[in-house]
């Protein structure tokens, strides 16, 4: 295995057990297994397995699994607990614990014992589950194999459940279509709910939405059906950031915001994007501070009669540095995601980044709730990054140079800054 390879797979386990909370090593011994790899492929007899790198599959019979990767696939029969994290999870397995399970796309098979808890874009659940399940994503669905004998919490932009739930249910989105049997109380906040032909209440359905719910004929409610209006809290008066309509004009903005810097500070910009891709957690650190410091300072100034205007001028930075920002984190996110290894990008490449990572984060702001708090922390990665290239720009600061990780190929970020 290459140089390159080890420290790839290094970062990859690095990250996956940083975000599943287990202990990084390379080790094979007695009921123990711990693999890393670009490919990962683990036969398990009665192990406890850890698993990380760009494609992780696991199966046979596990003590326990905890794997991370870009395409993670577990299988088989696991006697305790799952963890599993990517960019594409399958977990089709019989578990006899809790299943943990977070990537873009989740597909969820087999049969659970305990609690079921699955975060996503999107994410498909259709299996029996033996305790509670929480669902969160853009696009959810609870298919009609899922038999919840606990609680259930489902939340999605778009959420339709087509299952069975023994306790109570609590749903929330845009859309929610409920089309199974549901025997306890059930409770619904939504901008619109439909309930199917096929849907089987049990219990009491307490819609909060601002629509009357869409009932079909042939649904069956036992209990009642109660409406709320939902109160008119400070923060349900702001126009609904998961409109799509909204999103689009949002990544438009963010495309043209763009280009204008392209245009006018090409070289900043890159030097920018340079700064998401090599080091994220130090522009991450730089915008938040900055954040904090503008916010201070802004707060001292305004609270004497002298300096308020000074103060309230600092304010008005923000809608500036917005623009400036969010167009390094959308080409910056991309560039993180697919040229890490490329130290040069030129216009092409600068321009597709940023169209791609505009209709990413318009995507990320119709998901509901979280879809604004994930835009407002990559916001702050892309504050900081163009903040450290302006000082660069000026040699305020001068980062450390970093490695292009292509095969047989050492090329220093800060040279190629000094190319430009």
């Amino acid at each position: 295995m290459s140089r390159t390879v080890r420290w790839l797979a290094a970062a990859a386990l690095s990250f996956g057990t940083l975000a599943l909370g287990v202990s990084p090593g390379l080790s094979q011994s007695r009921g123990h297994v711990s693999e890393v790899g670009p490919v990962v492929a683990v036969e398990a007899a009665g192990d406890e397995v850890r698993a990380a790198g760009a494609r992780v599959s696991v199966d046979g019979a596990a003590a326990r699994v905890k794997a991370a990767g870009a395409m993670v696939d577990i299988r088989g029969a696991v006697e305790g607990n799952i963890w599993a994290a990517g960019a594409d999870v399958t977990v089709d397995a019989q578990s006899g614990g809790t299943v943990r399970a977070a990537g873009a796309r989740v597909t969820l098979r087999g049969r659970v014992a305990g609690d079921l808890m699955a975060a996503g874009a999107a994410v498909d659940v259709d299996l029996p589950v033996g305790g509670a399940l929480s669902a969160a994503g853009a696009s959810l669905r609870i298919g009609p194999l899922s038999d919840i004998a606990g609680v259930l919490k489902a939340a999605g932009a778009s959420l339709i459940f087509e299952g069975h739930v023994t306790g109570p249910a609590d749903f929330a989105g845009a859309v929610v279509t409920l089309n199974g049997r549901l025997d306890g109380p059930v409770t619904v906040h939504a901008e619109r709910l439909i309930v199917g032909p096929q849907a089987v209440l049990g219990g009491t359905l307490l819609v909060r939405s601002i629509r009357d719910p869409q009932i079909d004929p042939a649904a069956t409610i036992a209990g009642e059906v109660l409406r709320e209006q939902p109160p008119a809290r400070w923060l349900e008066k702001i126009p609904a950031i998961n409109d799509p309509a909204l999103a689009g004009i949002f990544a438009l903005s963010v495309v043209l915001s763009g280009v204008l810097l392209l245009i006018f500070a090409r070289n900043t910009f890159s030097e920018a994007v340079d700064h998401f891709r090599f080091r994220p957690l130090p522009s991450l650190l730089y915008g938040i501070v900055a954040t904090l410091v503008i916010l201070a300072v802004s707060i001292l100034l305004m609270a004497t009669l002298i300096g308020f205007p000074l103060g309230f001028s600092l304010l008005l930075l923000f809608p500036a540095v917005k623009v400036l920002a969010l167009p390094v984190a959308a080409a910056g996110l991309i560039g993180w995601v697919a040229a890490r290894r490329s130290v040069w990008l030129g216009t092409g490449s600068l321009l597709f980044f940023l169209v791609a990572g505009a209709i990413v984060l318009g995507g990320i702001l119709l998901i509901p709730v979280t879809g604004l708090w994930i835009v407002l922390v990559l916001y702050l990665f892309g504050f900081g990054a163009f903040l450290r290239a302006t000082l660069w720009r000026f040699r305020i600061i001068r980062p450390a140079a970093a490695l292009d990780l292509t095969p047989g190929v050492v090329s220093r970020v800060g040279e190629a800054a000094e190319a430009r």
